[in-house]
Order: structure tokens, then C-alpha cells, then sequence
């Protein structure tokens, strides 16, 4: 049993992050188990803040379907992908997490407006953090809120662009927003 003490912590540092961070914010449960032979994600039309949200007469999107053996593959290395992540922000190395990330997100992530409004966020005001740069965005945001994250399910877009889901007292949060370039899966935004 894990001691209520380090629940607090944990959920306190997901939801510093969740004020934090377009990637963060809960999605419509997604089954833990696929199902027997395919597992389908909605692809959303997702605006640049990363929600999907059906707009009130439209048709919901198509559904991107995987077999079941793709999302357990997918799954399994996307496990790996995390655990490295894990390990790159324990160790504070922001180079390594920064060749992590995708281009729009580096981009999007370190312009002076994303900063200054991120800044805005009642944990960084409350202790008078003015964020600068990327690699201040990551020593104040993504070390203290990404270092231990655990990923429970998937949520495919389309075959290079997938949800990497934690679920924290049976809410799902989105960890990343995943993009495959090169054959590998790097931290990107929707």
C-alpha cells in the first residue's frame, strides 16, 4: 500500500503539471485491455491546446483501428519510451530531453507567449518563477512533475501519432502527445 503521504505528492505534482500543460488534461476513459483482435481511438480534430471536443452537429470522427498485437507492440515500446523519459528527467539532463522532442513542440513550448502564460500559473506565481526559456520550462515544470509517471493505456490518432495515458484514481490524464518520426516516438503537441 503506498503511504498517503506519497499519493499526495504525486497527485499534487500531476496536478501542478495538469495547470501546466496542454498535455495533461483528462480524457474519455480508454479501455486498459484492447479489445480481442482491434482497439480503436477516435482521431479528433484536436485544436492547438490539445483537447478533442465534438463541435454539436457533426458527425464524430472516423476511428484509426489497430489490431491487437499492434497495441500491445505499441504499447510496449512506448513503455520504453517513458522509462527513458523517467530516467532523462531524474537525472535533470535537458539535452537529452530536449532531442526528445518534436519540433513543434520545442517551438511552441519556448515561445516568450507559452512562457509568460505558463508563468501565469498560480504554482510558478506563488513561488515567483518567471520562466525564460525552454530549459527553464523544464527545471520548473517537467522535473517536478515527470520523473516517476507510469503509463496505463494508449490512445491511437493514426498509425504515427498516439496518446500515452496514466490513470490516477480512475481518471485518465494524457502524459504525452506522441509523434513516430524516424522510428522513434518523441514528445510532440496536437
Amino acid at each position: 500500500m503506498v503511504p498517503m503521504a506519497d499519493v499526495k505528492h504525486l497527485l499534487a505534482a500531476l496536478g501542478t503539471f495538469a495547470l501546466l500543460s496542454c498535455a495533461s488534461e483528462p480524457v474519455p476513459p480508454a479501455p486498459v485491455e484492447p479489445p480481442p483482435d482491434t482497439v480503436a481511438s477516435t482521431t479528433g480534430t484536436g485544436g492547438d491546446n490539445g483537447t478533442e471536443e465534438a463541435v454539436a452537429g457533426e458527425e464524430p470522427a472516423d476511428e484509426f483501428v489497430v489490431t491487437k498485437e499492434v497495441y500491445q507492440k505499441t504499447f510496449e515500446e512506448i513503455e520504453g519510451v517513458i522509462a527513458e523519459l523517467n530516467a532523462i528527467i531524474r537525472a535533470r539532463d535537458f539535452v537529452r530531453w530536449e532531442q526528445r522532442l518534436t519540433a513543434a513542440y520545442r517551438e511552441r513550448t519556448s515561445s516568450p507567449g507559452y512562457l509568460a502564460e505558463v508563468s501565469q500559473s498560480a504554482a510558478l506565481k506563488k513561488n515567483g518563477v518567471t520562466l525564460r526559456s525552454l530549459e527553464d520550462y523544464f527545471n520548473q515544470v517537467v522535473v517536478p512533475s515527470r520523473s516517476t509517471v507510469k503509463l496505463d493505456q494508449l490512445a491511437f490518432v493514426d498509425a504515427t501519432h498516439v496518446k500515452a495515458i496514466t490513470v490516477i484514481q480512475e481518471e485518465p490524464y494524457i502524459l504525452y502527445w506522441l509523434v513516430r518520426e524516424d522510428d522513434t516516438w518523441n514528445i510532440g503537441i496536437w
